[in-house]
């Protein structure tokens, strides 16, 4: 939406908010989810007189960066926004929304976003991966090639058990090594600027600058790059797609039974950072609940206070050891521990 430029009284999609909601919204829910660089809170803030915003959700690219930095260590191009402390960007991330709420971006030099910390975290989708994220790659590679298993799997726990919404990309939950391409069906001079397009889009990357593989670029517009991205269910039979399916639905499934029940008020939550990359996040939720993350988003062992130390009852550790040794004053690379004091 930080595309469509209307001046008018009303915003085309404050217009189209209201034909929804006073069309098929009158007998059914309908969510409108947003697509928004500029980190505009006002669309999710509840307005008119349903009092109930215009749009349910946006997604959260800043989580998305934040979390891409910690577990490839790229610092290209917009990822530069996020490079000086990705864990405080991703904790902020999962208290108040927005990582950037008015904050200027070192990748263009102008201010970004506007305050979210009163907004619901349900009115935020996180994600790890999406169309747009892979597939503006130049070879569209997916986390599980440019990170550690480990590194993933801490991130797939943030993403799935936090208040936020969590975003899952075809493919994702079992581990798809396949790559997804920017593909088009054009012709003529369209087709050509596109295919001139995507080598100048990396432009911004040091990998292909001067002499860079830029050349590599699959071809946009070619069959084979189409039929490269569609995936292979087959692949699912296989050790590794298993594990990670199974990984999903256990967290999901908890998600579901722990996590989701008390999300309908304002989450709260304060972070507390033991460490560069360490993250202790107390969210106040329904009926007194509090859930914990205790995460160390590092390669190296984190030592924890004794105020840094989980309390409540384990709902998830990963790796499954971590609880333990956390409890001991010590956090392994790449852990992230959930806690909840729930009354039982």
């Amino acid at each position: 939406m930080h595309a469509i430029i209307d001046d008018s009284g009303t915003h085309i999609l404050d217009e189209l908010a209201d034909a929804v909601a006073n069309g098929p919204g009158e007998d059914r829910q309908i969510h409108l989810v947003l697509e928004n660089y500029d980190n505009e809170a006002r669309f999710l803030k509840p307005s008119g007189p349903r009092e109930r915003p215009s749009y349910a959700a946006q997604w959260n690219d800043d989580f998305h960066h934040a979390c891409h930095v910690l577990v490839t260590g790229e610092s290209d191009g917009y990822y530069i926004d996020y490079a000086d402390k990705p864990a405080a960007h991703l904790a902020r991330c999962l208290c108040e929304g927005f990582a950037y709420q008015g904050e200027e971006s070192r990748f263009n030099r102008e201010r970004r976003g506007e305050p979210s910390a009163q907004l619901p975290l349900t009115s935020f989708i996180s994600f790890l991966q999406n169309h747009d994220q892979v597939g503006n790659r130049a070879f569209g590679e997916r986390l599980v090639e440019l990170s550690s298993t480990p590194a993933l799997r801490a991130a797939t726990s943030i993403l799935l058990l936090s208040p936020t919404v969590p975003g899952i990309f075809m493919g994702e939950e079992f581990g798809c090594r396949q790559p997804f391409l920017f593909f088009a069906d054009f012709e003529g001079d369209l087709a050509e600027a596109v295919r001139q397009g995507r080598r100048k889009e990396f432009a911004a990357f040091a990998k292909f600058g001067d002499g860079g593989p830029g050349a590599e670029i699959p071809d946009p517009i070619a069959v084979d790059t189409f039929g490269r991205s569609v995936l292979q269910w087959d692949k699912l039979a296989e050790p590794e797609h298993a594990e990670w399916l199974e990984f999903y639905r256990q967290l999901l499934d908890l998600r579901r039974r722990f996590v989701v029940p008390h999300l309908p008020q304002l989450a709260v939550g304060a972070p507390v950072f033991p460490g560069d990359r360490g993250i202790k996040i107390t969210w106040e939720l329904e009926d007194g609940v509090e859930l914990t993350l205790l995460a160390n988003l590092a390669d190296e062992t984190l030592q924890l206070d004794a105020g840094q130390r989980p309390r409540g009852r384990l709902l998830h550790a990963q790796p499954s050891s971590a609880g333990t040794v956390a409890s001991a004053g010590e956090l392994p690379p790449w852990t992230a521990i959930w806690h909840i004091n729930d009354g039982h």
